[in-house]
């Protein structure tokens, strides 16, 4: 049943993802980090977390993105600073 309710949400979230897909054609660098937009890293998860997504939104989030962690004792020491 877990196993069910796992794809539910996948599923739903792609269909989300998916219709409200408006990335252009061609793809920018973010200013302020140089990452392109459609990549995850540390900050844009304390993003969604300070901006109240519920902690599986966020989850779900890393799950189905392209992500890029800085793991370093300083990356890990950032996500504790914003509670994550």
């Amino acid at each position: 049943m877990q196993s069910i309710a796992k794809l539910f949400v996948f599923a739903v979230f792609t269909a989300c993802a998916v219709l409200a897909d408006d990335t252009p054609a061609v793809v920018k660098a973010r200013p302020e980090t140089g990452l392109p937009p459609d990549l995850l890293p540390n900050e844009g998860v304390v993003l969604l977390s300070e901006a109240g997504f519920s902690d599986s939104f966020v989850v779900v989030k890393i799950y189905l993105s392209r992500t890029r962690f800085d793991t370093s004792a300083e990356g890990l020491a950032f996500l504790r600073r914003h509670s994550i």
